[in-house]
């Protein structure tokens, strides 16, 4: 005899509830907006871009990277920090800082070498989605040691961002002069793309620490930095892109010398974590 089944009345189908079944703050919500709007800034970015609008779709790559920055820190920060909201943000930044730069510099000079300069933007895109799927695999590694923290594997998207656009962003200043070689601008991306997904160790400021005597300094720096950004935003913008490429090579330097100090001592010392 089989087993009388009581229905519930209520017979619309189950969903799954991802978040689970509790209520959220709008503090505990606040970073998964912020990543929304850098989403929604990239996008919008593009849409400028097609009309031309080059300084709007800068000025909405700014607002996305900004948001980008924010969300993350104040996730930590209110240690709101959840599984959601990483899968989110990496989701947001293939498109805000992968599909978005990459449509940007296509839309500026690399339709006109044709294939080639859409080879360029795929390749981009791809690079960006794979570098963001090797970080979420990287979240939860705690075997790592301590001195990895401080270093990225690869440049983050947002910063191969930064490069993509650098060109752009100079012409604002100097003319269309770049603009006139759009081969070596897809070159230029290309290279970017690679460096979003090789080995090399790039500085992470997430954990530095500033010593008391260094704090007038860097308050300092800071406001002369915003100073120039104020007077001459697009050459401090492409001064900032500068300072970063030639900060690759020392951080892969002093990666590798903190490397050496820890196998040394992993050596001296094979019980110590």
């Amino acid at each position: 005899m089989q087993p009388i089944r009581q229905w519930n009345n209520d017979t619309r189908p189950l969903r799954p509830k991802l978040l689970g079944n509790r209520s959220f703050s709008l503090r505990q919500v606040l970073p998964s907006v912020l990543t929304i709007m850098a989403l929604c800034s990239g996008l919008t970015a593009i849409r400028f871009a097609a009309e031309g609008n080059w300084h709007l779709a800068i000025f909405a790559m700014l607002a996305a990277a900004a948001c980008d920055t924010l969300d993350g820190r104040i996730a930590r920060l209110m240690k709101t920090t959840s599984n959601f909201g990483a899968q989110l943000d990496s989701l947001s930044d293939v498109i805000a800082f992968g599909v978005t730069p990459a449509m940007i510099l296509y839309f500026w000079a690399l339709q006109e070498i044709g294939r080639l300069g859409w080879v360029a933007v795929i390749f981009f895109v791809a690079c960006a989605a794979i570098r963001l799927a090797r970080f979420n695999l990287d979240i939860g590694d705690t075997a790592k040691p301590a001195y990895k923290a401080n270093y990225f594997t690869g440049v983050p998207t947002p910063c191969a961002t930064g490069l993509v656009l650098t060109p752009l962003i100079l012409s604002f200043e100097l003319g269309e002069v770049m603009k006139q070689y759009p081969k070596l601008l897809a070159l230029w991306m290309i290279v970017a793309a690679c460096l979003m997904v090789s080995q090399l160790p790039t500085f992470s400021f997430k954990r530095v620490r500033i010593e008391s005597n260094y704090v007038p300094l860097v308050l300092m720096t800071v406001a002369g930095m915003m100073g120039a950004l104020f007077v001459e935003p697009w050459l401090t913008l492409a001064g900032l892109a500068i300072v970063y490429v030639i900060c690759l090579p020392l951080s892969y330097e002093l990666h590798h010398r903190q490397a050496r100090v820890y196998a040394a001592n992993q050596m001296a010392n094979p019980t110590a974590n």
